[in-house]
């Protein structure tokens, strides 16, 4: 709002001077010059759209993975989880990433700002793992 009330000011202003001085008058440019100047804030953020959560066979389809980061120099998506879940792994358009002995894993990174989807599944090697998961974007 403020940027569009700055150009509206600054036209008046470049209109009203022109011709209330008239085109012959000695010592007045008739050339104007505008600068805008904007500042947009770095937005990055990760969110699953779930579907039907079915695990079978240690194998559970989580659903579609959104990432948007607007920071031209790019982000990292990480995925927060127990210990617990150490050798789990999760499935990012079908490339296998293994859950860190920690609690943080790197499941993505671009180098430049984007908007993207992506498919994600959970594979557990064994019966019974529980623990939480959340994801979290980083901007570099």
């Amino acid at each position: 709002m403020r940027t569009a009330i700055a150009i509206s000011v600054s036209a008046l202003a470049t209109l009203f001077s022109t011709s209330a001085l008239g085109a012959g008058a000695v010592g007045v440019s008739d050339q104007y010059t505008l600068d805008i100047r904007g500042f947009v804030p770095v937005i990055c953020r990760a969110s699953v759209e779930a579907r039907n959560i079915t695990p079978s066979r240690g194998h559970a389809p989580l659903g579609t993975l959104r990432e948007f980061c607007n920071n031209p120099n790019g982000y990292e998506v990480w995925l927060d989880h127990s210990p617990s879940l150490a050798g789990a792994a999760m499935v990012v358009d079908g490339k296998r990433v293994e859950l860190s002995r920690g609690n943080a894993t790197l499941l993505s990174r671009s180098g430049h700002a984007a908007v993207t989807a992506r498919n994600l599944a959970m594979e557990m090697p064994r019966d019974g793992m529980t623990g939480h998961l959340t994801i979290r974007v980083v901007a570099l």
